[in-house]
């Protein structure tokens, strides 16, 4: 959270794969992020259909995280859910 409230912003690169979340922590930046667009297109699938399951996504946040050490923020479509409550299910710890 300290990241989104001090002075300055932040920059929040979008990392689709192992090697380039390693490259932007190599390049400096504080966090990362992901996206269930990027994965999608990495695996060779369409985003908003839930084809990227919420597993996969999952997993692929917490790759990012175990290389880099950095947070990491995911934009995942719709939260894998329709009502509140399983989107808020829906967290990249």
């Amino acid at each position: 959270m300290a990241l989104h409230t001090r002075d300055g912003g932040l920059v929040l690169p979008n990392a689709w794969d192992g090697l380039s979340a390693l490259m932007l922590a190599d390049a400096g930046f504080e966090a990362i992020a992901t996206s269930s667009a990027e994965l999608a297109a990495t695996l060779g699938r369409s985003d908003g259909r839930h084809e990227v399951t919420r597993g996969e996504h999952l997993e692929h946040a917490r790759l990012f995280g175990q290389l880099t050490g950095l947070p990491v923020n995911g934009d995942s479509q719709d939260g894998y859910g329709d009502a509140p409550e399983d989107v808020a299910a829906f967290t990249f710890i």
